[in-house]
């Protein structure tokens, strides 16, 4: 089985959210325990280890340096790699650093484990569940990455949601952030290595973006918007398409219902007020106006046309 699909910033649904957030939070509840039961061992530590007490309070600051001042290193794996997979492994970390804290003999043995393993384990699984928060809420907000990690995702995702085995169009629908399109499009070129999708395209992307990308593996399609109203993409797309022998596959071309017809003024004034077409210039004056006169002289170009059809 085959289908096509664009690579999208998307929120997660509503109960998958709150039932990652508990998952989370219980996750959180449970690495927290080797800063706030420290105290509890340092009497009998002091005693195993024969050392002093400020000797052994450097383990705790480990954890609590490496859990904090390591966090940009930490979010970059999660990016790179995903957050499954980091947050997995931190946990791995965490559980194995209070094991082998256990067995520990001497002063640099629990250094290793407790504070070094273990600070490291408890960061990424801090990184990675904030990092997930911070995509949910508030409610309906829009997380937009290119990463590896974050693409590595939602193919993995999308491929389980069809149930198919390969995709054959996968595409990044917006160049945003603009300075991970090459890392985006890297993993997008893997993806097509490792026969999840079978061709690989851009939308929305401009000459200079598509020579960047170009320059790491071949574009197949763009996704431009294109319609009587917004013909800008004639001017250097289009020719630059063609030349390179980029198919293209366009969008909107009724300008988001402008030009269908069934637009009318009335209708447009009964928008709620979250549609985003009440703030474009082509659905407001002055140019709004012109609009629908073209669109009724549409109308009356294919009233002409289908009686002609008829008679023939």
């Amino acid at each position: 089985m085959t289908a096509a699909v664009q690579a999208v910033p998307v929120a997660a649904s509503s109960t998958n959210r709150w039932v990652q957030l508990l998952l989370g939070v219980i996750a959180m509840m449970a690495i927290s325990s080797p800063q706030y039961v420290w105290t509890l061992f340092t009497g009998p530590l002091n005693q195993q280890l024969g050392t002093t007490l400020a000797e052994l309070q450097w383990t705790v600051s480990l954890l609590v340096i490496l859990q904090t001042w390591f966090s940009p290193f930490q979010a970059y794996l999660v990016d790179r790699f995903g957050p499954r997979l980091l947050i997995s492994i931190g946990a791995l970390l965490s559980g194995g650093s209070w094991i082998l804290a256990a067995w520990a003999s001497n002063l640099w043995a629990l250094y290793l484990t407790y504070g070094v393993i273990g600070g490291f384990g408890t960061g990424i699984i801090y990184v990675g569940i904030i990092g997930l928060m911070v995509r949910w809420f508030p409610d309906r907000r829009i997380y937009r990455s290119l990463k590896a990690g974050s693409l590595q995702e939602e193919i993995e995702d999308s491929l389980r949601r069809l149930r198919v085995d390969v995709i054959d169009l996968y595409q990044i629908h917006w160049p945003n952030p603009e300075d991970e399109i090459e890392e985006g499009w890297e993993t997008l070129a893997r993806f097509q290595q490792e026969g999840k999708v079978r061709h690989i395209g851009v939308s929305n992307f401009n000459v200079e973006q598509m020579k960047r990308v170009q320059k790491i593996a071949p574009i197949t399609s763009l996704q431009p918007p294109y319609s009587m109203l917004a013909r800008e993409i004639e001017d250097a797309v289009l020719p630059y398409t063609q030349a390179n022998g980029i198919g293209v596959i366009v969008y909107s071309p009724m300008k988001s219902g402008l030009l269908s017809g069934a637009m009318t003024r009335a209708r447009i004034a009964a928008m709620p007020e979250d549609d985003w077409r009440r703030r474009t210039p082509h659905f407001q004056e002055p140019r709004l106006t012109r609009n629908l006169e073209l669109a009724e002289v549409l109308r009356t170009i294919g009233r002409q046309r289908d009686r002609q059809h008829h008679k023939d």
